[in-house]
Order: C-alpha cells, then sequence, then structure tokens
C-alpha cells in the first residue's frame, strides 16, 4: 500500500494536467500513488494521462459528467494510501511539499488535516508576486466559522478521517469547507508555514463559474456550524451571520451583529466546543473588524468596548489608537 494517495478531479483539464501530473511525479517523497479521475470531460484529457507511462498512476473515468463532489467521493473506494493529498488538475505542487506534509501528518497523530500557503499563477504559469497566505501554525476549527482558511489543493488529510466523516457531502463548490469543518470535529486542522503549491487563476475556474452555488453552500456550512454549537432559529441567524462572513454589512444590522455574536460566545461558553479563551480572542477580532468596517458609521470605541465579546485583554494599544481615531472623526462629523 502507498503511503499517500494524491487525488487529482479532472474535467476538460487537458491545457494544465500535464504540469499537475508532472509536479507529482517530481517529488521528494516517492511513496505515493496518482487517483485520476476524468469526470466526462469532452476534449483531450484522456489522451494526456496516457502520454505518461509511471505505474504509480491510477487512471479512472466517470461513466457521464457526474460533477465535482460525486468524483471526489470516489476516494472511499479508489485510495488506498494511509494520507490522501489533494491537488487540482489545473495547480502545479511545489517539489517538498507531500514530504512536508506527510512528515509533519506522521509526527503529529493529533492533526487530522493540514494545508499551507500557495503562489498564485497566471494561465500561463507565470507567478506575478502575489502569495497567498493563510493562517498557520495553530488549530484552526474555531477559525473556520470566520472563512474557509485553506487553499483546497494544498491540504493532506488522513484517510480514516475522511472515511469516518462519510466523504464529502453534496454542497457542490463549498464540499471541501464543509468536508474540513467536519474533520476538525475528529482532530486538529491547521496550516504549515510553507509554500506547497502555485494556485492557477483563469477564467473557468470552479469557484469563477459557480459563484452563485457558492453563496448558497457556504450559508449550508454556516447553518451546519451554528448549529453545532447550539444555537437555535438558525435560518435567520445563518442569514445575518452570512452578512459578517461575506463582510457584507449594513449599519441598520449593526446590533443584530453584536447579539449574535454575544449568542455564539454563551453557547460555546456552555458546551465548550472551542477552547473558550482563544474563542473569545477571536470573536474580539471579529467584532472590531465589524465596528472597524468602512460602511459602519458609528462612535468605534463606545460601540466596540459595549459589546459582551469586547475582551479587554485582546485589546491591544494598535486597535485603541484606531478605534479611538475613527471615533473622533464620527464626533467632529456629526456634532
Amino acid at each position: 500500500m502507498p503511503e499517500v494517495s494524491v487525488f487529482i478531479a479532472a474535467y476538460n483539464a487537458e491545457r494544465y494536467l500535464a504540469e499537475a501530473i508532472i509536479s507529482i511525479l517530481r517529488q521528494t517523497f516517492t511513496d505515493f500513488e496518482i487517483i485520476i479521475v476524468n469526470d466526462g470531460s469532452t476534449d483531450q484529457t484522456s489522451k494526456v494521462v496516457q502520454k505518461f507511462s509511471d505505474n504509480r498512476i491510477r487512471y479512472y473515468e466517470n461513466e457521464k459528467n457526474m460533477g465535482l463532489v460525486f468524483t471526489r467521493n470516489r476516494l472511499k473506494t479508489l485510495a488506498e494510501g494511509k494520507y490522501i493529498a489533494i491537488l487540482d488538475s489545473d495547480d502545479i505542487a511545489h517539489i517538498d511539499r507531500i514530504k512536508l506534509q506527510h512528515d509533519y501528518l506522521s509526527a503529529n497523530p493529533d492533526v487530522v488535516l493540514c494545508g499551507g500557503h500557495g503562489r498564485q499563477i497566471d494561465e500561463n504559469g507565470n507567478f506575478e508576486g502575489k502569495l497567498i497566505e493563510v493562517i498557520s501554525g495553530v488549530d484552526l476549527g474555531p477559525y473556520l466559522l470566520l472563512r474557509n482558511p485553506f487553499i483546497n489543493s494544498s491540504t493532506m488529510f488522513r484517510r480514516d478521517t475522511f472515511m469516518s466523516i462519510g466523504g464529502y457531502r453534496d454542497f457542490p463548490i463549498a464540499e471541501d469547507y464543509d468536508c474540513f469543518v467536519r474533520m476538525s470535529e475528529m482532530g486538529v486542522v491547521t496550516n504549515l508555514d510553507s509554500i506547497l503549491v502555485d494556485y492557477r487563476i483563469h477564467g473557468t475556474n470552479t469557484t469563477t463559474i459557480y459563484a452563485d452555488n457558492l453563496v448558497v453552500y457556504q450559508k449550508r456550512v454556516i447553518e451546519y456550524i451554528l448549529s453545532s454549537i447550539g444555537l437555535t432559529e438558525i435560518e435567520t441567524k445563518t442569514n445575518l451571520y452570512y452578512e459578517i462572513f461575506s463582510n457584507q454589512l449594513s449599519q441598520a444590522n449593526l446590533e443584530y451583529y453584536n447579539r449574535l455574536l454575544a449568542e455564539i460566545k454563551s453557547a460555546n461558553d456552555k458546551i465548550k466546543k472551542y477552547h473558550i479563551q482563544e474563542f473569545k480572542d477571536i470573536l474580539h477580532r471579529l467584532w472590531y473588524s465589524i465596528v472597524m468596517d468602512q460602511n459602519i458609521k458609528v462612535n468605534a470605541l463606545k460601540v466596540f468596548m459595549a459589546s459582551e465579546v469586547f475582551n479587554l485583554n485582546s485589546f491591544t494599544a494598535k486597535q485603541f489608537r484606531k478605534v479611538f481615531k475613527k471615533s473622533v472623526k464620527h464626533i467632529f462629523n456629526y456634532a
């Protein structure tokens, strides 16, 4: 059995797929299999794969286009490795990526998932200086309430964890986010402080094409998270929280944001799903970002400190200066 199963889902991927495959074949870590599933492509994707003769490549085809969730869930029957690494068909793995993640997961049995930073490249593979930096070095379970802190194409996770949560759910475009949330309930999820992939931006990125679906299923994930810490009246609170999550804040809803964050804090205090002090700090910073948003016109210092999620121990000098400056500007503008 190989140690690592590298999974590449391919749909009309003829332009970039060879680069993705080569980037895995060149890895310094060699005990892997590459599972490529062609999801009913209508281009030359199959011929691209057939040019490779490495016996570590296992190639499969769906009978027709079944979508990304179905295709990724074929991992449940196809993957033989102890660990599963994801690489999108248009991205490129850095040469030490598999070794770094394999060594980290092997040395840290409490960690079930790890990702890393990325470099953004254009459709021609040119790096234009933009790094995709993710939060690293901490358990990202509580941060998943704020956003998806992983580059999916950089992730590696334990196969037994993936199997125990039942694989991906039918949350198209947000299926990876949902999967990471449920994995976080099984153990530590984190990012390495290393650049692991080149992430390609082009006009046919899945997230670009299906942006409307992303909103629908991100809300489903948020609904799951809020329910898991004991909140009720979920639909209303999910819609309100999504305004915070997507940074589409409304002045009229400021007090509702405050009450919702206070309720989230209180719910976690009761069931202790997340480390209480760490979670308080996260909510404090989230409330700070809301109050300081350009669409929110208030006496920032007064509003910020009046909230139940305000945490004096987390109130930095830098935050104070910025909040005070916004308060003064507000007072003079409306005096």
